[in-house]
């Protein structure tokens, strides 16, 4: 029993100790652990992008190790959270949150709410694929030559759920509501240690989240949206740096940073903003003319683990470069058209005037004021140095052609502030912190009753851009049918017994142009399949070596069935968001053996078709 209780004991205190140590005051010795971790992970990185094998190996799995840790220390800060606020009956602000968050997650899987991106399968399918290889193809590229390591976590879902519309989706949603709980949380802490009423943490969640930009390229579920869900995850965590300094969290806040080079081009123009930012707090601090709460004494470990967290996606972008990144972050000389000045000028003032797809929404107003107070200095440096920023990073979101081009694809005025979404949460957030000397100053509390006002209102908005379509990104407005070809081939499958990775056919009839390639919608969700796209009008033909694989044949048009001699059955979809009926008409076809004579041996062996063979033969 002795022996039993001093293990426990043993136990109990190394956990404690590990604790202290994590989430501790930064002492020299755990800036040292923290200089360290950075120097290791860096030169790993380093090693798997010039060496590869066996670093590669190990760095993918360090790299995952971290991944999870992440999850695991946010999980269990959500659950603490959502503890303590029923505890302290904070029901209200607690409501409002988890009814912001409701109106996120109900889109998640819901085909007449959410798009089916060809985009978004393309880069799911990156990184499952990429899953099957001994490094993970860790240093390697994936969709239209993006590094392949930020669709790996994009995967994750698909990879434990299995192929569904809701993983496919879930892959993307996961790190933005992520950011967005993250960002709540660790607001609503910062404000409170100042002071001030923790209410006023909901108003850049109102920003974030009814953005119609945001709203819009959230339910699209792709990499566009990425970058804008580690600037939420980054500033919270440099918040609670700021706020409670400790080894844990730089260790969280220079792996989530190192990520930045990793992601949709745009998440390049945030890791300049906080290598800046980062390092003028590090030097404020470092002369005195910043005071780190929390650690008296020990500002000089602070700020340099502040430069370090600085440093270290430099280094990680370094190693993109050393894999040849292929998307276009700069401009030469030669490139630069004068001309497009004034098509920038025009695009930028669309951020604050166009009704058609208005960039910062109802905000737009107040974004104005604080840009206009930060250039004639009645903010912070801080505030001047965001302001500038957005009107860089809108210049050259612009004025940069992009990796599309290599593709002959290029953004309209609409499409084209996609690329400058980062700088919503950024402001969102600077906007608010601001002001919280004067809220401060004159004791200014949010009331219940107006907070309930507001809330109401964003959320009847929010809830209400469920029943509207692209206004921006207008091309997925003519691809909604294909989620319910996709939902009606997942019926069809599971009724006829195939597996998603059996082969079988799959013919779509349709005269919609947007289909050229069906394949990139459906590699995901069948990745043996044979897809082939014909016009309504037309039969299906196909080759006769396809003849031994189940078909299902989906059509548009009713005209199909003419084709085929035959009836078709029908099944009619209501789309949620374009208020719109489709119908599908649909037939089966079982294995055909009659054509296996034609077959030379090597495909017959392949198949195993020799009993099909006729005695003749």
């Amino acid at each position: 029993m002795k022996n039993h209780s001093g293990s426990a004991v043993y136990s109990k205190s190394a956990s404690n100790r590990l604790v202290d140590a994590l989430f501790g005051e930064l002492t020299p010795s755990r800036f040292v652990i923290l200089a360290v971790f950075a120097a290791v992970t860096i030169l790993l990185e380093l090693a798997a992008y010039i060496f590869g094998g066996a670093a590669s190996v190990i760095a993918s799995r360090v790299w995952m190790a971290g991944v999870v840790i992440f999850a695991a220390a946010f999980l269990f800060t959500a659950v603490y959270q959502l503890i303590s606020d029923i505890k302290g009956k904070r029901y209200l602000i607690m409501a409002v949150f988890l009814l912001i968050l409701a109106f996120f997650v109900i889109q998640i899987g819901n085909y007449g709410l959410s798009d089916l991106s060809y985009e978004a399968t393309q880069e799911t399918v990156a990184g499952l694929e990429a899953f099957d290889q001994t490094d993970w193809n860790y240093t390697g590229k994936g969709f239209i030559q993006y590094p392949v390591k930020q669709y790996l976590i994009n995967a994750i879902p698909s990879l434990v759920l299995g192929r569904s519309f809701f993983a496919l989706n879930l892959g993307f949603a996961l790190p933005f509501l992520t950011g967005l709980i993250m960002l709540f949380i660790e607001l609503r802490r910062f404000l409170a240690a100042k002071g001030i009423d923790e209410k006023y943490a909901l108003l850049p969640v109102f920003m974030i989240s009814f953005s119609p930009y945001i709203d819009e390229f959230y339910y699209i579920f792709e990499q566009t949206i990425t970058p804008v869900s580690y600037v939420m995850i980054i500033i919270a965590l440099f918040l609670r740096a700021v706020r409670k300094p400790c080894l844990g969290t730089f260790v969280l806040l220079t792996s989530c940073v190192s990520m930045l080079p990793f992601l949709y081009t745009p998440a390049l123009a945030f890791m300049s903003l906080f290598i800046v930012i980062a390092v003028l707090h590090a030097v404020l601090v470092l002369t005195g003319r910043s005071v780190c709460s929390g650690i008296p004494g020990h500002d000089l470990y602070y700020a340099l683990s502040m430069i370090i967290t600085a440093v270290s996606p430099v280094l990680f972008f370094v190693c993109t470069i050393i894999s040849n990144r292929e998307d276009r972050y700069l401009m030469t000389y030669s490139e630069f058209d004068p001309d497009k000045h004034k098509e920038y000028l025009d695009a930028f003032i669309h951020f604050f005037t166009e009704t058609n797809s208005l960039f910062f929404g109802i905000f737009g107003l107040f974004v104005l004021v604080y840009m206009l107070g930060s250039i004639f200095m009645r903010f912070k440096v801080y505030d001047l140095l965001v302001t500038l920023w957005c009107v860089v990073t809108a210049y050259f979101s612009f004025m940069l052609p992009g990796v599309a081009e290599s593709f002959n694809f290029y953004y309209g005025k609409e499409l084209l502030p996609q690329r400058s979404m980062i700088i919503i949460p950024v402001l969102a957030v600077c906007m608010l912190l601001a002001v919280t000397d004067i809220i401060k100053r004159h004791n200014i509390c949010l009331r219940n009753d107006i907070l309930v006002i507001l809330s109401l209102a964003f959320l009847f908005m929010g809830f209400g851009s469920l029943f509207t379509v692209h206004k921006a990104n207008t091309y997925n407005n003519g691809t909604r049918s294909m989620n319910y070809i996709v939902k009606h081939l997942d019926t069809l499958t599971e009724y006829h017994g195939n597996e998603y990775d059996d082969e079988f056919v799959i013919a779509i009839h349709s005269d919609n142009g947007l289909y050229v390639h069906p394949y990139d919608y459906l590699r995901y969700f069948y990745p043996n399949a044979k897809v082939y796209i014909f016009p309504t009008n037309e039969y299906g033909a196909l080759s006769v070596y396809d003849a031994i694989f189940p078909k299902y044949v989906i059509s548009e048009s009713e005209i199909t069935q003419e084709s085929y001699y035959t009836d078709f059955k029908l099944r009619e979809y209501a789309d949620t968001r374009s208020d719109r009926i489709f119908p599908l008409w649909f037939i089966y076809f079982e294995e055909d053996y009659s054509y296996v004579d034609q077959y030379d041996d090597e495909y017959i062996e392949k198949y195993n078709l020799w009993q099909y063979r006729t005695a003749a033969q």
